[in-house]
């Protein structure tokens, strides 16, 4: 039963990747796509969360927080997706699991495992290879200027990512096993209102225009909460120490094949060594 779940995990995880590239093809207006998958998200949230919901303000605090860093996430994200390949974008962004790692080190005392040290220097390979030699071999990132940008929009979501975990990670060492779906609802809650707010002025002063590819950001939505979801069944009985570099490893050769084959998306020699380092990496950071 646990195999479905880690695969259902692993799918739900990679289709809201895949729900961006196939929704930039129809509009180019991200801000819609995050409002209307924010919203699926935070609905399904809410049937799950609401009937056992008590409200205790320390976890609504660190749930905005996290709503506020999973906004600048999601849409950056976007963009670098719209820009890049899934395999690469997914990969380095899956590398945000160093900022609590090095919080818990600087802040918390806790001491790196010898996987972890190991993991950093197959993360700095992954990157060095990544930047080396040709250009990435998808027509979107053809140009140079394609390149920066979405480097850029990488380390803008790498970066809130980052800070995601470690604001739950805190709130999980003060009030360990408990509000989290409280916190969920908070976090997904206030991330709809920032990008519902956001799109209603920009509808307001751009005026109103049809969107096409509205069913691909409600499954982005409905993929967020499954993934969840899975992930949440699945640390009821498997060890953190397994389920979380599994569900990674998972993830980034998903987006490989899934780049490849519904988007032909193709890599350097130099970007698939890049991909090896970076799973390695990704494994071990999670040990």
């Amino acid at each position: 039963m646990n195999a479905i779940f880690y695969l259902l995990a692993v799918f739900f995880g990679v289709s809201q990747s895949a729900a961006v590239k196939y929704y930039r093809k129809r509009s180019e207006d991200v801000l819609f796509f995050n409002a209307v998958k924010s919203l699926a998200a935070f609905l399904l949230f809410a049937v799950f969360a609401v009937p056992n919901f008590h409200f205790h303000v320390p976890t609504a605090a660190y749930g905005v927080l996290y709503g506020a860093f999973l906004a600048l996430s999601m849409q950056a994200g976007c963009r670098a997706l719209c820009l890049g390949p899934m395999s690469l974008t997914g990969m380095l962004v899956s590398f945000s699991v160093i900022l609590p790692l090095l919080y818990g080190v600087i802040f918390a005392g806790e001491t790196p495992t010898a996987f972890q040290y190991c993991g950093f220097v197959f993360f700095a390979l992954s990157v060095v290879l990544t930047n080396l030699g040709s250009e990435i071999r998808t027509s979107s990132i053809e140009k140079s200027e394609n390149r920066g940008k979405w480097l850029f929009y990488v380390l803008l979501t790498f970066v809130s990512n980052g800070f995601c975990s470690v604001v739950q990670k805190i709130h999980q060492s003060a009030y360990p096993g408990l509000y989290l779906g409280e916190f969920v609802l908070y976090a997904s809650g206030f991330c709809t209102i920032l990008f519902g707010t956001a799109y209603l002025a920009k509808r307001l002063k751009e005026g109103g225009r049809k969107h096409s590819g509205i069913g691909f950001a409600g499954f982005a939505g409905i993929s967020n909460a499954a993934a969840n979801f899975c992930t949440l069944f699945l640390s009821g009985s498997e060890y953190a120490s397994v389920m979380y570099p599994v569900i990674s490893a998972g993830s980034v050769l998903a987006a490989l094949v899934c780049g490849r084959v519904l988007f032909s998306e193709k890599l350097s020699r130099g970007q698939c060594a890049a991909l090896v380092c970076g799973l390695a990496a990704v494994v071990l950071l999670r040990l």
